[in-house]
């Protein structure tokens, strides 16, 4: 019997999430292989992925001798896979194995490229069964690589999405190397731009835990911003392509334009010196084809970043960005911003370093840390409970680069009477 799915599970240190995990995974179905890559784990999980393959006959384990990372451990798993199509399962996530069957069903009939998936989790969006249902009904490429554009759905994460073998290895599609954040981004966006066919699966599947401390839930490190330089060229490199089609060249703008605001507001929480190594990393790295690249496709503003030579022209660079964002609170002196992300610690930086305040941060995601950057998290509905007391000098900064998500809290907050005056985008 041929195996229909392989599932590539890299592992570190996620020793309170991992029991769930691979309790999830079917232990007697010979049409799924599971891959697990340790990454050089602590003994203490090692033992345990060991013991878990001795109850789970299905699991095949590879053992780095070194943590490589999320993305060239995935890579292994890809090379090692036998199975039609591939499954990127996170080890704090968990998969809804009642619907396992149904999905390799599906997965039999179709000859599709990739499979889009449903998924639940805490944090917003909760699931994402309404794209879903808009997918199918128009199942067509333009409307998937439109809705990527739009930023309808997730296209930053690769755990949705089922992927054929074939498909990737035709056309060499490999995570990063030497990437350790938002590798996913970039796999995608090569997964996005060489589909011919999707397909969706729309029962509960995928179980995403966004838990606080992981890597992903943290993107604010000093390498995590070097590695965001990384993806930035690497992402102008694939502009230079003579194929592309104007959305394929849309998708990578999504992806340059959300890299750029990462970059900027990390840039405005580092210290000194280490924007002085961040600046090394850009002139290292810069070369005029890449601005060529940017001025051709009319993105003259993310060549900011191309233009830095010095530290103080990243300086100068810094604080104009920071008026842009000043500018919008000219008429107000409370600021209340929504979402807790990368952006709103920059935004936060910049709002209290200029007098203004930053009441507080609005956020309806189920964690357990009450703070964030030093200031209090409260909930939507606390929100509207006190706003009054600020009357009309308050606006809200909704700190999030997806444009479904931005859409979705401004009308929110508008059918709440919150006035669309008041509702700050970042760009």
């Amino acid at each position: 019997m041929s195996v229909i799915l392989s599932i590539i599970i890299p592992v570190f240190n996620t020793e309170e999430y991992l029991k769930n995990c691979i309790d999830s995974l079917p232990t007697n179905n010979n049409e799924i292989e599971i891959i697990i890559i340790d990454d050089a784990s602590y003994k203490k999980i090692t033992k345990k992925i060991l013991y878990s393959q001795k109850k789970n006959k299905k699991i095949k384990i590879i053992k780095n001798k070194k943590n490589i990372g999320v993305g060239n451990s995935r890579n292994k798993g890809i090379k090692k896979a036998i199975g039609k199509y591939l499954l990127f399962l996170d080890s704090d996530d968990k998969i809804e194995r009642s619907n396992l069957s149904s999905l390799i069903s599906y997965l039999k009939i179709i000859n599709k490229d990739l499979i889009y998936c449903r998924f639940k989790k805490k944090t917003f969006p909760n699931d994402n069964i309404t794209i879903l249902r808009k997918l199918r009904k128009y199942n067509k490429i333009s409307h998937f690589k439109n809705a990527i554009i739009k930023s309808e759905f997730m296209g930053d994460d690769c755990w949705p999405f089922i992927v054929k073998r074939e498909f990737i290895l035709k056309n060499n599609i490999l995570f990063p190397k030497n990437i350790r954040v938002a590798e996913d981004e970039y796999f995608n966006a090569k997964l996005f731009l060489n589909i011919n066919s999707f397909g969706v699966f729309d029962k509960n599947f995928y179980i995403h835990n966004e838990r606080e401390g992981s890597l992903s839930s943290d993107l604010s490190s000093f390498n995590n911003n070097v590695d965001f330089i990384k993806l930035f060229y690497l992402f102008i490199a694939l502009l230079s392509s003579s194929k592309l089609k104007k959305n394929d060249k849309q998708i990578i703008f999504r992806y340059l334009r959300i890299l750029y605001s990462r970059i900027m507001f990390l840039m405005l929480i580092r210290s000194t010196k280490e924007k002085k190594m961040i600046c090394k990393e850009i002139i290292l790295n810069n070369s005029k084809k890449y601005k060529k690249i940017l001025i051709i496709n009319n993105l003259f503003y993310l060549s900011d970043i191309l233009n830095i030579t010095n530290f103080s022209m990243f300086a100068k660079i810094e604080k104009n960005f920071s008026k842009k964002i000043i500018y919008k609170t000219k008429y107000y002196d409370n600021v209340f911003i929504y979402c807790r992300t990368l952006i709103a610690k920059g935004l936060n930086k910049i709002i209290s370093s200029n007098k203004k305040k930053v009441i507080c941060f609005i956020d309806d995601a189920n964690l357990k840390e009450k703070k964030f950057e030093k200031k209090k998290v409260i909930k939507f509905k606390d929100f509207l409970r006190i706003i009054k007391k600020y009357q009309n000098n308050y606006i809200v900064f909704i700190a999030n680069n997806r444009t479904s998500t931005y859409k979705k809290i401004k009308n929110k907050l508008i059918t709440n009477k919150i006035l669309s005056s008041k509702v700050k985008q970042i760009f």
